[in-house]
Formats: C-alpha cells, structure tokens, sequence
C-alpha cells in the first residue's frame, strides 16, 4: 500500500477520480485502514496503541473515501510531516488536506469549522 504521490489529489474532483479509480494504495474503507495498520507504510507505528485505536473509532467512510475523522488526538504527538503523510494514504495531498482541515462533518453534506477534524466532500 505504498503511496503513489504523483497520483495525490489536488481537488476534489482528483479525489473523486482517485477514488474511483483502481488505486489499490488509496484508504477507502474500514478494511483498507486496517491492512495499513498491519503494514511496513504503517504512518502510526510508533504511535500507542491506544492513540491509534482513538483515531480509528474516529474516522468516517462514506462514498468509496474518507468522509471526516477526529485527529485532536494525535496534534501533539506527531509531527507535521507525519501529519501530511498520514491523510496522502486517503489520497490527499498537503494543499486539499489544508482545505479540508480543522472542519468536522455536521451532517450529511455539512462541514463545519471544528478544530482538530477533517471533513471532507464525502461527509
């Protein structure tokens, strides 16, 4: 599941296609979340596993994708690099995950301004 950075999306229409795609490195569901768990491209391995297990209960899917996940747990434990990499394993790159940052999904279709969360078009 190693990330193919050339194909990171840059909009969410490159999102949308990515995830459409046949891209076996791209997260897009529960499943695929816990093979990169209990892989080498693992982007929490040095990270408690109770901090990971938080993580986990709080990422959503829907749509084929990633819709929103809480990360407050994570903000002082890794670091920013860590930080991008993880979210470009759900096939964002650094400027889409800026936009989709620090919103949390109120709502189907609904993000709203929520620091420490993600949410994306898939809300």
């Amino acid at each position: 599941m190693q990330v193919v950075r050339e194909q990171l999306a840059t909009s969410p229409e490159q999102w949308r296609a990515l995830l459409d795609s046949d891209a076996q490195w791209v997260v897009r569901n529960e499943e695929d979340w816990t093979a990169l768990l209990a892989s080498e491209d693992n982007p929490l391995k040095d990270i408690d596993q109770e901090v990971v297990r938080a993580f986990t209960e709080g990422l959503t899917f829907n749509k084929g994708g990633l819709a929103g996940a809480d990360y407050t747990m994570l903000e002082d434990i890794i670091t920013f690099a860590q930080f991008y990499r993880l979210w470009e394993h759900f096939g964002l790159d650094r400027g889409l995950c800026d936009d989709y940052k620090d919103y949390k999904c109120d709502g189907r279709g609904n993000c709203r301004r929520w620091l420490g969360f993600i949410c994306t078009r898939n809300c």
